[in-house]
């Protein structure tokens, strides 16, 4: 089992390296292409990010009914090939398809690993199995800007390229390669046996939305905390940069080290320690271990939301040390928990679901949402932004505290059931 949650980890990290690429051959793309900032964030943000997470919504109906392991290979084969062919776009409309296919080969990864994991490790292991997931993301962001930048770096200081091509399309193609190998190693897997659901025969995508339906009561608070804690980092990086420029007097480069080298290890560290104290809580006999770190992500989230309104630097900089650690370990027992709830056969859906809610609903909130606070309520304050974000984070972090508390006693009782079942994990390879 160890085996293949390596293989979802390379994954993971392949997939954030190829998605975050763009952001380091912006300039020669908006200066080959001609195009202005607002199309090049249509073709950075729409081209990749609704595609994304639209596509996972029927990719998970494949991912419960099919091969798994087989859909994994497919969406990285593809995800792989599209990025390389980013690399010989000679049009934008060549550029923004090849962009959505790579979209939607990603878009396979999450609702897939989660389902092989929930398959793969036993109820008290599967936080530590998702939370080693995660971090890989979190982790391969770092890594994209700085292997990927070597990559750039590396390239254009070529006196010539190969087939006439430009260093930004060559580090497509350079990117994109690897990923050839990777699912190569899929077909040497074999699928897991689902562990949940198999009696009831293959579930449609109306039973997988009934069955959420029909629980709702237990699948709201999950989705509800997993939106409402992705806020803080999403205003993170979508405004704190600018807040550092605004209030601090910084530069460009120097907001964004300080919020890279935050972000680039305390979500590892935060998603360890959390699987830590969640396993120990549960071998305790603390049923609800999971929705206790949801809870205490919460309340660290609403502390750490206060880091906008600080008037010096250091100030915000520390508070945003613990918001740092959250991510991964609020993530990671959310994920478990669904797991534990759903069905193998629908497992794929309901990941994809909440995979949408999370991304699209935080991105609502945290980007129109502050910008308009700042226009309005703060209009004309250099600190208007920096309050703006601490405004909704710290009303969102009350918020999934409120919901976290009233759910203790109901993710319990999942959590007992789940343990006293009678199944154990499968092995691949």
């Amino acid at each position: 089992m160890w085996v293949l949650l390596a293989l979802l980890v390379l994954s993971a990290v392949m997939a954030t390296i190829d998605r975050q690429v763009m952001a380091l051959v912006v300039e020669p793309l908006k200066k080959d292409f001609g195009l202005s900032d607002f199309e090049l964030g249509l073709v950075q943000g729409l081209s990749f990010g609704l595609f994304y997470c639209v596509a996972g919504i029927p990719l998970g109906r494949l991912i419960d009914k099919y091969n798994r392991v087989r859909i994994l290979f497919l969406g990285i084969l593809s995800w792989s090939i599209m990025t390389m062919l980013c690399g010989f776009s000679s049009t934008i409309l060549q550029f923004f398809f090849f962009r959505v296919g790579a979209a939607v080969g990603e878009a396979v990864l999450h609702p897939a690993a989660y389902s092989l994991i929930a398959d793969t490790f036993p109820p008290k292991r599967m936080v530590r199995a998702v939370m080693i997931f995660l971090t890989s993301v979190l982790f391969a962001n770092g890594l994209a800007f700085i292997a990927g930048g070597a990559v750039v770096k590396a390239i254009t200081s070529l006196p010539e390229l190969p087939f006439g091509l430009r260093p930004w399309q060559a580090t497509f193609f350079l990117v994109g390669a690897p990923g050839l190998v990777l699912a190569a190693f899929f077909l040497m897997v074999r699928e897991p046996d689902r562990l949940s659901g198999d009696r009831e025969g293959l579930a449609t995508f109306g039973d997988s939305i009934r069955y959420i339906w029909g629980r709702r009561r237990d699948y709201g608070p999950l989705y509800g905390c997993s939106l409402l804690l992705a806020v803080p980092t999403m205003t993170t990086y979508l405004w704190m940069p600018t807040h550092f420029i605004r209030t601090y007097g910084l530069d460009a480069s120097t907001s964004g080290y300080y919020i890279g080298v935050i972000y680039l290890v305390l979500p590892a560290l935060g998603g360890f320690a959390g699987s830590v104290i969640t396993e120990k809580w549960q071998n305790a006999g603390r049923h609800d271990a999971s929705m206790r770190i949801v809870l205490l992500c919460a309340l660290i989230g609403t502390v750490g939301g206060l880091a906008g309104i600080m008037s010096r630097l250091e100030h915000t900089l520390v508070l945003m040390l613990p918001l740092a650690l959250i991510p991964v370990a609020y993530y990671a027992n959310i994920v478990a928990l669904l797991q534990l709830l759903t069905p193998s056969r629908m497992r794929g859906v309901n990941s994809a679901l909440l995979l949408l809610a999370t991304n699209l609903g935080a991105a609502a909130l945290a980007s129109p949402l502050v910008g308009a606070m700042s226009d309005t309520l703060f209009a004309g304050k250099p600190w208007g932004l920096g309050a703006g974000v601490a405004l909704v984070n710290v009303s969102c972090g009350m918020l999934a505290a409120a919901i976290a508390v009233s759910s203790l006693e109901r993710f319990g009782r999942v959590m007992r059931d789940s343990v006293e079942r009678p199944s154990g994990p499968s092995h691949v390879l």
